[in-house]
Parts: structure tokens; sequence; C-alpha cells
């Protein structure tokens, strides 16, 4: 299936708000289809989560409506909360 197929059905991409692929993400598939990865609660017995958070927020290559979409409005239209 081509990526644009795979655009038109309105799916998701789930990624790591820390990875370096980020920015490169959003530039190809636009920040109204990704959503921030997460294995909670697992990752929490391992990892400091408000770091991994504050850092994605900090980030400066993404501008802050794609990290809020990413973090926050896309997971809530995802799960319809």
């Amino acid at each position: 299936m081509l990526p644009s197929e795979l655009l038109a059905r309105k799916q998701f991409f789930f990624q790591c708000g820390e990875e370096n692929t980020t920015e490169r993400d959003v530039e190809l598939l636009g920040d109204d289809c990704l959503l921030w990865a997460s294995d909670f609660p697992h990752e929490a017995t391992r990892t400091d989560l408000r770091a991994l958070v504050k850092e994605f927020f900090d980030r400066r290559d993404l501008p802050p409506a794609a990290k809020n979409k990413i973090a926050r409005a896309n997971p809530k239209r995802f799960y319809a909360l």
C-alpha cells in the first residue's frame, strides 16, 4: 500500500517524542496523524517520564502546535476522550 493510501485512511502513526526522526515525520506525514508512543506504566519503572515530557516540549526543531498535537490533541482524538 502506498503511503498516500495509508494517510487517506486517516491512520495514526506512533512514534516516540524523543526520537531524532520526529521533525522529519512531521514534515513527511503532517502533525495530525502522529501520537507519542508509550509503554506506560512499564517504562515508568526505568525512565524519568517527567524528564522525557519536558525534553519533548523543550525541543526547538518542532513548532509548539505540532508538539501539542503529538502529545495531547491526537491521543485525545485517537482514544475518543
